[in-house]
């Protein structure tokens, strides 16, 4: 028997009769619809991206949001250095 996907806490359990996690039992319905962890559909995957490369480029843009804005607040005489708080 291979390892299948909990259906309700969606990790995969050593066991076909309850999920070896969460301890939820399974009826034969629920073993019709689990899918067995070779066949997990769930991607990993964020548009064309892996979720870790999707990650590491939303932080990358927002320093650049981050960056951007702080160059043009300066730039306009709106930033720190030109509100006279020192």
């Amino acid at each position: 028997m291979s390892a299948i996907i909990c259906p309700f806490c969606g990790r995969e359990s050593a066991s076909q009769d309850y999920c070896t996690k969460c301890r939820t039992r399974f009826t034969k319905e629920v073993r019709a619809i689990a899918y067995p962890a070779e066949d997990d559909p769930r991607s990993d995957r964020i548009g064309p991206f892996s979720t870790r490369t999707a990650k590491y480029l939303g932080w990358v843009l927002l320093v650049l949001l981050l960056v951007a804005f702080v160059l043009a607040t300066e730039l306009t005489g709106n930033g720190l250095s030109g509100s006279g708080l020192r």
